[in-house]
């Protein structure tokens, strides 16, 4: 079985920057660059080599969801939630038992 983690917009930090670099007076003027910050965790990555916006949010997403911590993190909340709902069944079937 697979386990499929979830990250939500309640769970992230989204703050937007100009670059800087090659690119022109484009590049520095607008505010362009991606940065997230998983709150949790405190990990943040940045997308800025796209031209517009929703490529450097993708960009930082996908580097957001493959960063080795907050898989970490996810997976021990994964754990967490089977732990506990197999507790709450070991509960339920004493309560039956009794």
């Amino acid at each position: 079985m697979e386990a499929k983690y979830t990250i939500t917009k309640k769970d992230l930090k989204v703050t937007w920057f100009s670059g800087s670099g090659a690119g022109g007076q484009h590049r520095n003027k607008h505010a362009n660059c991606c940065r997230i910050m998983h709150i949790e965790t405190g990990v943040i990555t940045v997308g800025q080599s796209g031209k517009n916006r929703l490529q450097n949010q993708k960009e930082a997403l996908e580097r957001m969801a493959n960063h080795y911590k907050v898989r970490a993190f996810l997976e021990s909340k994964l754990i967490e939630v089977e732990n506990g709902v197999s507790m709450a069944k070991q509960a339920e079937a004493y309560v039956k038992e009794a």
